[in-house]
């Protein structure tokens, strides 16, 4: 009797150890199994994760314009396609800033390109006597003599930098042959252009026949600062010409608070005009505001035409408003697998100029399939910033090094 109990816990007892080998074989076998089968298997492609939304809205901001007490206004942002006028606007003398047109009409007939001259013209006897008769009335003149041979670039800045009335007629006849052939033209121009309260007398601006608006006027404007050497020209405050020597501009704050250009006017029936240029950096990227007035009689007139366009373009700035997208702390994405990831940042902030209420996009794609351990400081995204007014791509690399999950980290 006592042998057959020792006999059943015997049994008993191997039979329990038994299972538990079998267990443990089976277990690892099993986990031997996944390691092996882990190990053999390519490593998946690295996974990116955008940390930024997918769009901003530009804050709201009020857009009303408070405009001069006397006169008419308008602004334009070509950037924005935003634009507003004063009310009832109407044709008025502009004086000098016909010459806009004069240097438009020209440029379109014989297009300069940074550095070149252009055609000539031999200024006569005929023409030094009318200079004399303008220059005895008060009007704004650039010295000339017979003989004296001026290129079209010439001619160009010392009508748009000195305001050379003899320069315009000058101008009229390289392109024209007859001062009044050029005024059709300058006249068709601003027909095409749907300039329809603009109609042009001469070359000039000194006959007050030549009218218009400052919204036609900024039709204008930012097509000729599109054209490089117009721009270029618009923003001296001085030039040197063959006789006349050193002259200077008569643009009120060029050159001063962003102001690039580009024409004033002044003379008694039209009072104080002035077309403005103003650039307004935002996180690098430049916005070009316009502003332009007409029919300022304050004591200093053309100072006070400066003075009302500037602060038109200073209200518009306080409309712009800078938007922040991402700096270069804060992760804009993170790659990698479970367990083993870090993080995208820029190489540089993004900051956009946006109208109020505008809305920005944002998304953030891969550069590469990334299967294996990269470096820090690799470019392994690109952030897309598209707004109706730009698109920006800017690479985003990584923080530190990426390094892939071990054999256990992959099972796990």
């Amino acid at each position: 009797m006592g042998s057959k109990h020792k006999k059943r816990r015997w049994w008993r007892r191997h039979y329990v150890l038994t299972i538990l080998i079998l267990v443990f074989i089976l277990g690892f076998g099993t986990v031997a199994g996944l390691l092996i089968s882990v190990a053999s298997t390519p490593l998946p492609p690295a996974t990116m994760t955008s940390q930024l939304g997918t769009s901003i809205t530009a804050p709201e901001h009020s857009t009303a314009m408070t405009w001069p007490v006397q006169g008419e206004a308008s602004f334009v942002v070509p950037f924005f396609a935003q634009a507003q006028d004063s009310a009832n606007q109407t044709s008025v003398p502009i004086a000098s800033v016909t010459k806009l047109m004069t240097a438009y009409v020209v440029l379109n007939d014989y297009p300069l390109s940074p550095g070149e001259s252009g055609p000539t013209i031999t200024v006569t006897q005929a023409e030094v006597d009318a200079y004399k008769f303008e220059l005895e009335d008060g009007q704004s003149v650039v010295a000339i003599e017979p003989g004296e041979v001026l290129t079209e670039y010439q001619l160009l800045q010392g009508l748009l930098v000195h305001s050379g009335n003899d320069y315009a007629e000058l101008l009229a006849k390289l392109d024209a042959t007859s001062i009044s052939g050029f005024v059709g033209k300058m006249n068709a121009q601003a027909a095409k252009l749907g300039m329809t309260n603009t109609h042009y007398a001469d070359p000039s601006g000194f006959n007050p026949a030549s009218v218009s608006t400052p919204h036609d006027q900024l039709i204008l404007a930012p097509l000729l600062m599109n054209n490089p050497v117009f721009a270029a020209t618009v923003a001296k405050t001085s030039v040197e010409l063959p006789v006349a020597g050193k002259v200077t501009t008569y643009t009120p704050l060029l050159g001063t608070n962003g102001v690039v250009g580009i024409k004033s006017g002044v003379n008694s029936e039209a009072g104080g005009c002035d077309v403005m240029a103003v650039n307004y950096d935002v996180g690098g990227h430049v916005v070009q505001i316009f502003s332009a007035v007409t029919g300022q009689r304050d004591t200093n007139r053309l100072n006070a035409a400066g003075q009302a366009a500037l602060s038109i373009a200073k209200a518009v700035e306080a409309m712009i408003q800078p938007v922040g997208i991402a700096g270069t702390s804060i992760p804009v994405a993170t790659i990698g697998w479970p367990h083993s990831s870090v993080s995208l940042v820029l190489k540089n902030a993004i900051t956009i100029p946006a109208w109020p209420g505008q809305r920005i996009a944002i998304s953030v794609t891969a550069t590469k399939k990334v299967t294996g351990a990269e470096p820090a400081n690799t470019v392994l995204a690109i952030v897309h910033v598209t707004s109706p007014s730009l698109k920006i791509e800017a690479p985003a690399a990584t923080e530190t090094p990426l390094q892939p999950p071990n054999l256990f980290e992959r099972v796990v």
